[in-house]
């Protein structure tokens, strides 16, 4: 099969995606823009603000370490509340969090915002692949995780490309020095606001019936 019939194939396949799919493939376009808006600048955001490295070192690692240690309860508190109540819950919380970051905190402040983030991160992680799961059909899947990947992987690339022009026109509309912290501030509140837009797809899935997968 050449690559003309596969590309065919799959396109006929996402057009009878479920509506919930549709909605969650448009979900994580937002949320890759985010995240990598998100991961360009928070370093620089940090350092610019005059925090040591080891600071910079300890938020970077919390968000691991929050992983690590919430994965199975928030594992469990995604099976009671539902799937996609728990991405919009987390998406929530990553959402309080980066504008806590961006508008500027004491150091205290800044780790309990980014274990907030690390927390509401892992609740929607932990909730997308069983959501792909409930929401797509045997034949579906595997086509639909592709998608998934494929998509948040080109909208994470465009975030990148993108958002690198951010602190410049931040710093002309607000007449700050490109490579301030307030300039990397602005340019992070990026992230939040495309987070909360990631929220609206979220909210205009229908919950449907929960299915048992079977890898078999």
């Amino acid at each position: 099969m050449n690559t003309g019939s596969l590309l065919e194939r799959a396109k006929a396949q996402m057009a009878v995606f479920q509506r919930n799919a549709r909605l969650y493939l448009l979900n994580s376009i937002l949320v890759g823009l985010s995240f990598s808006i998100f991961s360009l600048f928070f370093n620089l955001y940090i350092l610019a603000r005059g925090y040591p490295k080891d600071f910079l070192g300890l938020l970077s690692a919390l968000p691991s370490a929050v992983a690590l240690l919430a994965a199975v309860p928030l594992g469990m508190l995604s099976d009671q509340i539902g799937r996609r109540k728990a991405m919009v819950w987390g998406t929530l919380g990553a959402v309080i969090a980066i504008v806590v970051i961006a508008l500027g905190a004491s150091p205290a402040v800044l780790v309990a915002a980014v274990i907030l983030q690390g927390l509401g991160n892992e609740l929607y992680n932990v909730s997308s692949a069983p959501f792909m799961m409930e929401n797509s059909s045997e034949q579906e899947r595997t086509t639909l995780f592709s998608a998934s990947f494929g998509l948040g992987t080109l909208a994470g690339f465009l975030g990148s490309l993108v958002g690198g022009q951010l602190p410049r026109l931040m710093s002309g509309a607000f007449v700050l020095t490109p490579d301030s912290a307030q300039a990397y501030g602005a340019a992070l509140l990026a992230s939040p606001a495309l987070n909360f837009l990631a929220m609206l797809p979220l909210i205009w899935m229908r919950e449907s019936p929960r299915r048992a997968w079977n890898p078999s």
